[in-house]
């Protein structure tokens, strides 16, 4: 397996790409294309059609943007907005956004149906920041290609840019701020720098969870300089005298939102002791218990703390509004009853990786909202194939090159690409979902394929870049249609060849 040439080494500007050497890129640009208009034309129908109670927590994020629609300053915690739980203190970057598309709102469209097609942008940008992050990466085309393939034909994906959803934009921040930090490690322009600054305070802005992202970025930014920091600070004019006006407005720009970012977590934390704070530190109980997603687990820890007993906390869930949400509480709480009566430990972390892996494997590759269609153990099994080849040939690859003595080209760039991936996947798994598990009883509460969509870039560029480049040209071709071809399959047709009646409300 012969290794690629240094990504990094010859970076060519697209328009002199495009302009000398069309032979070449046409096929790859057409395939995009098709791979783009496909994905567009899916994710359209997917909006038109999905039933509104269907996609997660899209009744939440559809009527807070509709308090924000109302009014040019964000709006307050009323009687109005407790059902939808706090809105202040609370990061409404996508908020502020959507209400003021909606305001915009003048075709023959519901304003679900509007903000929902505002929405897909959303994740063509992620698509796009992706790709330009696959051509600093790798030269291999075949291997751009099956990224993008990859990206624009997992379903859960799919589906959440056709909803109302934070975690659109959230998903875009991540994906440019990765391009931009990337971008500066390989030309050095200050305009990259900036601009990863500002995606990355932004998306502090948009969702809570962005921040230990945010914080592995900066981690690898200060790594990767460390030598930067130890020489002279005159090193550093050339890269100051290259700021232009432009460049300066977006540092000035970055700097706001960090401002806005301290305030936000900072005041939280020195006035409620957490980054955000819990529904009923700023409102009543009652209050409180007219969001769906408080109410649920408020009978389920009141269960578990013996407050209430088991048929009292059954018949409270009954208040619950939302029908999936009802229906997870009383999951929960039978769980619960469950490993109560039978004394049941709680799983290990060994153990429960292995749960977390299935469950977060069938919910990105299916579709988990207030209803499912997750992905079969069999299909699964294909696509942790595909996953296990590339790993495999990255170990290969990397041990064959210190045998030999030489330096794997790029490795600087793969390194860091397999660190945050991992760090950032380890951070969800233990310091999230196991925490949460720990506290309810419940394996699967909080555990969803999209909570791991900020990643998803660096993860598939990974993937195909081992599944691809390292093989003779003519298995570089058959591997990629072979994984680009289960992709495909496994995204719309799998989806209509599982789903019924009740995911859709055509109008």
């Amino acid at each position: 397996m012969a290794p690629q040439a240094d990504p990094s080494a010859r970076i060519k500007p697209l328009p002199s790409v495009l302009a000398t050497d069309w032979k070449r890129w046409f096929p790859e640009a057409a395939l995009l294309t098709a791979l783009v208009v496909y994905f567009v034309l899916k994710v359209t129908y997917f909006a038109l059609v999905t039933d509104p109670y269907v996609p997660p927590d899209e009744v939440t994020h559809y009527g807070i943007s509709q308090l924000y629609a109302q009014s040019i300053v964000p709006p307050v915690d009323s009687p109005e907005s407790y059902r939808y739980g706090l809105i202040t203190r609370s990061p409404n970057a996508y908020y502020l956004l959507m209400g003021r598309l909606l305001n915009a709102n003048i075709f023959a469209l519901t304003d679900l149906h509007f903000l929902r097609l505002a929405n897909i942008p959303l994740g063509l940008l992620t698509v796009m920041f992706g790709y330009l992050w696959m051509r600093l990466f790798t030269e291999n085309r075949i291997a751009r290609c099956l990224f993008v393939t990859m990206l624009t034909n997992t379903l859960m994906f799919t589906f959440l840019n056709a909803s109302v959803n934070y975690d659109n934009l959230t998903n875009l921040l991540a994906a440019a701020a990765w391009y931009f930090l990337n971008l500066f490690f390989a030309r050095r322009q200050p305009a990259a720098l900036a601009s990863f600054f500002l995606c990355a305070f932004a998306g502090t802005l948009t969702k809570v969870t962005f921040l230990p992202l945010a914080a592995i970025l900066f981690a690898v930014l200060l790594f990767r300089e460390r030598r930067a920091q130890l020489v002279p600070v005159s090193n550093w004019l050339p890269l100051v005298s290259r700021v232009r006006s432009g460049t300066f407005w977006l540092f000035a720009s970055a700097i706001c939102l960090l401002a806005l970012s301290a305030r936000l977590y900072g005041g939280n934390m020195l006035w409620y002791g957490h980054l955000i704070p819990t529904s009923n530190q700023i409102l009543t109980h009652e209050q409180s218990m007219q969001n769906r997603i408080y109410a649920r687990n408020y009978v389920n820890n009141a269960y578990l703390s013996g407050q209430l007993t088991y048929e009292q906390a059954q018949a409270a869930t009954e208040d619950i509004t939302h029908p999936g949400d009802r229906i997870g509480a009383q999951n929960m709480l039978w769980l619960a009853h469950r490993q109560a009566t039978r004394n049941l430990a709680r799983a290990g972390r060994f153990a429960y990786f292995k749960n977390w892996t299935r469950v977060i494997g069938a919910s990105a590759f299916g579709v988990l909202g207030h209803i499912h269609v997750l992905m079969n153990p069999s299909g699964l099994k294909r696509y942790a194939a595909l996953f296990a080849m590339a790993a495999c040939t990255a170990i290969v690859v990397h041990i064959a090159a210190r045998w030999r003595g030489n330096r794997e080209p790029g490795v600087a760039a793969q390194t860091t690409t397999a660190v945050v991936v991992v760090v950032a996947y380890a951070i969800v798994l233990f310091e999230y979902n196991y925490r949460v598990y720990l506290n309810s009883g419940h394996p699967s509460v909080t555990v969803q394929g999209r909570y791991l969509f900020p990643i998803i870039v660096p993860a598939f560029g990974l993937v195909s870049r081992y599944l691809i480049c390292y093989w003779p040209r003519f298995l570089q071709v058959i591997v990629a249609m072979l994984a680009g071809a289960y992709f495909l399959l496994g995204d719309l047709p799998f989806f209509l060849n599982h789903a019924d009646s009740a995911w859709f409300a055509l109008k």
